[in-house]
């Protein structure tokens, strides 16, 4: 028999009576959703503390934002919002904000994850609790964190420890950086199982999400695939190979100096789709559609475009392997050049391989394949 899912509600309130309605209140509303068990704390102190232990699996957070009355001794009108940055810094979950100051919460808003309701209106607190839990976001979180700790654990247990003479001569962080590639290589295989050996990956289908490193892991050291939109409005791809844009030291003088491989970027133009022809066509007046596919694809008869689909503010766009340029490096800096995100691993390894392929073929004539088939003798 399947086990049945249950959701868990942490209710932060300094009042009682909320307390005490609450959660048969919220059991009641979504009752459908299957079992709700709802965890009730007075004390916003008390909360935190139990927010910080590793035991804590909640699926919402229900918060008040004021502690005590107006005018009241002890009344601090944002205590709420300053234990949801702290619960930002000790893990992630769904918060409602469930208040009679909803404009303390003003610029936090960002639902079904981030919900602001008035104390005076508890049919919309059901429904913005309701589409937290309905999101999987919190669950979600908490598998990961399981998941990437079970590896951790594994990895250090079943194989450093018995290998640790071989990994001890690594110097500095030498095995975080090897477990760090581990850690990577196992999200890019999820499994989709309880992590056992018989655990199925899951399938390589992509999704436009899955191209970007959204935000930039860093605004600073460039890499291979960093997507940038200038000033002007036009968006580059940097083609320069990540290493060539690493620094390097060396002794110079009376002390180490830093510099980078490579002195200028070489950058690729990003064009909007239907800026191509083939595209535009299918677009306006109903143009092949085989054709508008080989362009997406990178078709052999189309390697000078490369596909990059839309997702948030990236317009659907494609790489122009012929429209090229190099700028100084110390040159792309913000405001002129606004980095938007890194294309993400292996389609940035893709996009390098293309530009390689189609900066060194060589072309040849063809034969007159007509001819030649009739030509073809059987072997005897």
């Amino acid at each position: 028999m399947e086990q049945q899912l249950v959701h868990r509600i942490l209710v932060i309130d300094d009042k009682q009576e909320h307390l005490d309605e609450l959660p048969d209140d919220l059991k009641f509303a979504l009752e459908d959703l299957g079992e709700i068990d709802v965890i009730v704390r007075s004390s916003f102190e008390e909360a935190e503390v139990e927010l910080r232990s590793l035991a804590a699996d909640y699926d919402v957070v229900v918060l008040d934002v004021m502690m005590g009355e107006p005018d009241a001794p002890g009344y601090e009108g944002n205590r709420g919002v300053e234990l949801y940055r702290k619960i930002r810094g000790i893990r992630w979950v769904p918060v409602v904000f469930y208040t009679g100051l909803p404009s303390a919460c003003d610029g936090l808003e960002a639902p079904p994850l981030i919900s602001v309701v008035p104390k005076d209106e508890p049919a919309l607190l059901y429904e913005k609790v309701r589409a937290a839990l309905e999101s999987g976001a919190g669950r979600m979180a908490r598998n990961l964190v399981r998941k990437i700790d079970g590896q951790v654990r594994a990895f250090l247990g079943h194989h450093v420890a018995p290998n640790w003479g071989h990994y001890n001569e690594l110097e500095g962080d030498g095995i975080e950086h090897v477990l760090v590639g581990r850690l990577a290589a196992f999200l890019r295989e999820w499994e989709a199982g309880e992590g056992g050996e018989d655990s199925e990956p899951i399938g390589h289908s992509a999704v436009p999400a899955s191209y970007y490193l959204m935000p930039p892991l860093s605004r600073s050291g460039l890499r291979a695939g960093s997507i940038f939109r200038e000033a002007d409005g036009n968006w580059w791809i940097v083609l320069t190979p990540t290493c060539d844009l690493f620094t390097n030291e060396t002794y110079a003088g009376n002390g180490k100096v830093r510099f980078p491989k490579a002195n200028r970027v070489l950058l690729a133009k990003l064009v909007k789709v239907y800026e191509h022809p083939k595209i535009s066509k299918f677009l306006t007046s109903g143009g092949s559609i085989s054709e508008t596919k080989k362009v997406l694809s990178g078709h052999q008869d189309e390697a000078r475009w490369y596909y990059l689909p839309a997702f948030l503010s990236i317009p659907d766009l494609l790489v122009d392997l012929e429209y090229l340029k190099t700028e100084p490096l110390d040159a792309i800096v913000e405001p002129e050049w606004f980095r938007v995100a890194d294309l993400d691993s292996p389609f940035m390894e893709v996009l390098l391989a293309r530009q390689s392929h189609w900066r060194g073929r060589i072309g040849k004539p063809d034969l007159d394949w007509e001819k030649q088939v009739k030509l073809l003798q059987p072997e005897r």
